[in-house]
């Protein structure tokens, strides 16, 4: 069947009249595709390498070790040589049991001494009436430092990225199921301070007439000027709010009609190409997470 970008303003008017079909191919196009959400999916799926890293293994309950302590005598029961340094110092893993209140307990700590042996004493510090929380004194919880949860800034901006375009395909699938169709006039363009692939990314102002019989703004920015080269570009408006408009030109799969005003379905190739990067990123951390979980167990 021949399909026909919806750039050319015949098949435009072709559209089937709302509600539309939206292939599921194409919502997820829409959704996942696109450089905020390819950008986002990566950024955030290379950051939780370091947040499974450092944040993970950062030391959390040292927060519960910032009022009044309690000490008692513990016994060194194992100490382990781990690959992790701090401040080029290796960080060992001890185990200790202690009594408090004739209740003996056991926990694991953390520290950067060779001064622990199976066997020796030690000092165990908990907070003041909480022996449940323990640590060796001068040691930590965890084998970093709290400092380790910084990183966790890496995988929030590709949240940030990835949601934003999330949400942006989601407004583009509704109007593709509700939108009218309008022809928008290029009225201005102008250069941002932004840059994609050392390419300026251009604003595009268009204004089209509604059904309403008003003018209304649609806008649109891009690297790839090539896709708005034409003055006039055919849009989908809000019959309802006709301020929400979008180009259709500049979208990441370009929805496609076929004669009969259908929207078709994104290709095999298409689809696994736009999902690959956010798959591997759920798929990837789900697993890790889920690996993380059962080992508490």
């Amino acid at each position: 069947m021949d399909a026909t970008t919806v750039e050319e303003f015949a098949p435009l008017r072709t559209l089937t009249d709302p509600p539309r079909h939206v292939p599921p191919s194409l919502r997820l196009g829409l959704m996942f595709g696109g450089f905020l959400n390819q950008f986002g999916w990566f950024f955030f799926g290379f950051g939780m390498i370091f947040y499974w890293v450092f944040a993970a293994n950062a030391d959390f309950e040292s927060l519960y070790f910032l009022g009044e302590l309690e000490t008692a005598r513990g016994v060194v029961t194992s100490v382990e040589t781990l690959n992790i340094e701090v401040n080029d110092r290796t960080v060992r893993k001890i185990g200790y049991k202690f009594t408090v209140a004739a209740v003996k307990r056991d926990g694991v700590s953390y520290s950067t001494t060779d001064n622990h042996s199976v066997g020796g004493k030690t000092t165990i510090e908990y907070p003041l009436g909480d022996p449940d929380r323990s640590r060796i004194k001068g040691g930590t919880s965890s084998p970093l430092p709290i400092w380790g949860i910084f990183v966790v800034i890496f995988p929030l901006v590709g949240m940030i990225f990835f949601t934003i375009g999330f949400r942006r395909g989601r407004r583009v699938c509704r109007l593709l199921v509700e939108g009218t169709p309008a022809a928008g006039e290029l009225v201005g363009r102008e250069k941002t301070d932004t840059e994609i692939n050392n390419r300026p990314v251009i604003r595009f102002h268009y204004e089209f007439p509604a059904n309403d019989g008003n003018i209304y703004a649609a806008t649109a920015s891009t690297h790839n000027v090539d896709t708005l080269a034409d003055e006039r570009q055919p849009l989908l408006y809000d019959p309802r709010n006709p301020g929400d408009a979008t180009l259709l030109a500049h979208l990441p799969c370009r929805p496609q009609v076929d004669e009969l005003g259908q929207l078709l379905p994104l290709t095999f190739r298409r689809i696994l190409l736009v999902m690959f990067i956010p798959a591997v990123s759920i798929v990837g951390h789900g697993g890790v997470a889920l690996w993380r979980l059962v080992g508490n167990f």
